[in-house]
C-alpha cells in the first residue's frame, strides 16, 4: 500500500471574481515520490499547489496531511508550513541579508536552532547546491539560477517532509535552467517528496513518478510518465503535449 503523505479530496476553488480555478479535484501524493503537475497556462496548477500549504484557501473539499485535515479549525497551519516547504518562481530571498543569513533565519525562528547549529546546517546545504563560495554574498550579487538554488537550500534548511515547487525555472534564462534542475534531480534521487508545477517536460519525463495533467481547473489524467507522454488517453492531454513538444 502506498504511504500517501498528502491527500486532496473533491477540492474546488472559486475566486472573488467568480473564476472557478479548481473544480472537484482529487489526488493523492505518495511519500518519497516526485509528482509533476503539467497543463496549459491558467489550468489551475499553481492554485492547486498553493492550497496544499493554504496560501490559497479552497472553497470546498478537504486536504489531508498524514491523515489529518489541514482545514480543521484546530490544525496548526504554521507548523504545517514548516513541514511543507515552498520554492517560488521569484526566489523570495531577503535582499539585505547575506546568503548564509538567509538560510540561518528560518532555522533560528522556525526550528529554534542556535546560530552555531544553523550555520553548520546552512553550510552543508550550500555545499549540496554547489554554492558554498557564495555564503557571504548578497542576493543581488547572484544570477537567477544561483538565487533559485539558494531558495531550494533554504526550503531544505527546516527539514521539510515535502517541498512544493511552483514553476521554479520559469523566471530563469535558458542557460540557468539546467543548474536548478540538476539540484532538483539530486533531491529526487535521494527520496525527497516533491510536488512540482513545471513546463520542463524533460524533467517530468525523466524524474516524475507520477504525472498529473490539468486543464480548465480539472485533473484530466494521472499516470506514469511513460503512459502520459507516449499513450495519453485524454484528447486534451494529447493536444497539450502536441503543442509543447512540437515547439
Amino acid at each position: 500500500m502506498p504511504n500517501n503523505i498528502i491527500e486532496i479530496k473533491h477540492l474546488s476553488k472559486r475566486f472573488d471574481d467568480n473564476t472557478l480555478a479548481l473544480n472537484d479535484c482529487s489526488i493523492d501524493f505518495e511519500e518519497g515520490k516526485v509528482s509533476v503537475i503539467i497543463g496549459p497556462s491558467g489550468s489551475g496548477k499553481s492554485t492547486l499547489l498553493r492550497t496544499i500549504n493554504l496560501m490559497e484557501k479552497p472553497t470546498s473539499g478537504d486536504i489531508f496531511m498524514e491523515k489529518i485535515s489541514i482545514l480543521s479549525k484546530s490544525f496548526d497551519i504554521q507548523k504545517h508550513r514548516e513541514s511543507v516547504g515552498m520554492v517560488f518562481q521569484n526566489f523570495n530571498l531577503f535582499p539585505h541579508l547575506t546568503i548564509l543569513e538567509n538560510l540561518n533565519l528560518a532555522q533560528i525562528h522556525v526550528k529554534k536552532r542556535n546560530s552555531t547549529e544553523s550555520t553548520k546546517k546552512s553550510l552543508l546545504l550550500l555545499e549540496q547546491v554547489g554554492l558554498l563560495d557564495k555564503k557571504d554574498n548578497y542576493p543581488n550579487q547572484l544570477s537567477g539560477g544561483q538565487k533559485q538554488r539558494i531558495a531550494i537550500a533554504r526550503a531544505l534548511s527546516v527539514d521539510p517532509k515535502a517541498i512544493l515547487f511552483d514553476e521554479p525555472t520559469s523566471a530563469l534564462d535558458p542557460e540557468m535552467i539546467g543548474e536548478v534542475l540538476n539540484v532538483m534531480k539530486s533531491l529526487a534521487t535521494k527520496g525527497m517528496t516533491m510536488i512540482v508545477v513545471t513546463h520542463e517536460m524533460s524533467f517530468a519525463r525523466e524524474f516524475a513518478d507520477k504525472i498529473i495533467v490539468m486543464d480548465k481547473g480539472e485533473i484530466i489524467e494521472v499516470d506514469e510518465p511513460e503512459v502520459i507522454f507516449n499513450h495519453p488517453s485524454n484528447p486534451r492531454t494529447q493536444l497539450f503535449l502536441k503543442r509543447v513538444l512540437d515547439k
